[in-house]
């Protein structure tokens, strides 16, 4: 796993020269593919995930819209034979696809299909990083890549994966689908470490109101480990180059309006799956819960004693109880 060296003048140069996604088109890793490409799937792992599982792969570019602009969304779909069911996973704030090949490669091995986005201002998607204007508007970008999928997958179930903010961006894409009285676009959620508030809100309200006029950017503290994995870690602190390092106060203006406005989402039925961690420092854990079940009203949780936040990056001891719980729960019969 990241062998060869990824560095941001390659990360500019493959934003350049990935090409618009197609279903008619299949990545070969090892033959009709830029040098570029091959180092950004070796770096992040992927590489070895293909080895290992007998996939159809496709990778690039779709136009999707978001708020009052297209931007670029960089998409990866691995397409099972005979899948159980496909799953959309989604990255939290500060990631991208590369940091989930854990995940992914797990989901594979079960047979599942999976989807996955760079969310705007993430990765190698378009837009500034961590800039959006509301998380309804990451919403809409998941929208826009279920309906594209949604013409072309196989009979079989949808489910829905996200990752703190990623559980977000899946919450804020249900509930529009419920305001607008449609039918549920994911057969079951999970969420890992969702984020409704973070831990400190109240401080962190309170400064937004003070300094968000003055300055644009706050930046980013990467002392603070988010996992037990200490490579991981220590990858995202110094070697990763799709990393920002600020977050924007456009960001925590979003934030702010998704905590203020979530007592006034609709009620959902769709069965979920929220893994948490009790040594989590990033988001409120012990305030999210609750209000997440007053809104998902078919939700079963499992508390890992002394994980941290990033449950898609634990070190293997926790990761495993968070896999196993996942597949547990997807393999479940629906009422």
């Amino acid at each position: 796993m990241r062998c060869s060296m990824f560095d941001a003048r390659m990360s500019a140069q493959l934003k350049d020269t990935l090409p618009e996604f197609s279903l008619e088109q299949m990545c070969n890793p090892a033959g009709a593919m830029t040098e570029v490409a091959q180092v950004y799937l070796e770096f992040y792992g992927f590489l070895e995930v293909l080895k290992d599982a007998e996939v159809d792969y496709f990778w690039g570019y779709r136009n999707c819209p978001c708020a009052d602009q297209t931007l670029r969304i960089a998409t990866h779909y691995w397409r099972c034979p005979d899948a159980r069911a496909t799953v959309f996973v989604v990255h939290g704030l500060f990631d991208h696809v590369g940091l989930f090949q854990h995940l992914i490669g797990h989901l594979l091995a079960q047979q599942y299909s999976v989807v996955a986005i760079d969310l705007p201002g993430h990765g190698l998607s378009d837009g500034a990083p961590t800039v959006i204007g509301t998380f309804a508007d990451y919403g809409a970008v998941l929208e826009d890549t279920f309906q594209f999928f949604q013409r072309s997958l196989p009979a079989g179930p949808v489910y829905g994966l996200g990752q703190s903010t990623g559980a977000a961006v899946l919450m804020a894409h249900v509930f529009s689908a419920a305001k607008r009285k449609e039918a549920h676009p994911f057969d079951r959620l999970v969420f890992y470490g969702p984020l409704v508030r973070p831990r400190g809100w109240s401080w962190g309200k309170l400064a937004y109101r003070w300094v968000g006029r003055y300055i644009r950017e706050l930046r980013r503290d990467f002392s603070v480990p988010n996992s037990h994995d200490s490579s991981f870690h220590n990858f995202l602190r110094y070697h990763d180059p799709l990393q920002a390092q600020g977050l924007s106060i456009e960001w925590i203006g979003a934030l702010n309006h998704w905590v203020e406005g979530f007592a006034a989402q609709p009620k959902v039925d769709t069965p979920l799956l929220v893994v948490q961690g009790t040594a989590d420092r990033v988001v409120d854990w012990r305030f999210n819960l609750p209000v997440i079940r007053q809104h998902f009203t078919n939700t079963q949780t499992n508390l890992i004693e002394g994980a941290m936040h990033h449950l898609a990056n634990e070190a293997e001891t926790w990761r495993k109880a968070v896999f196993t719980s996942t597949t547990q729960f997807l393999r479940q019969r629906s009422p």
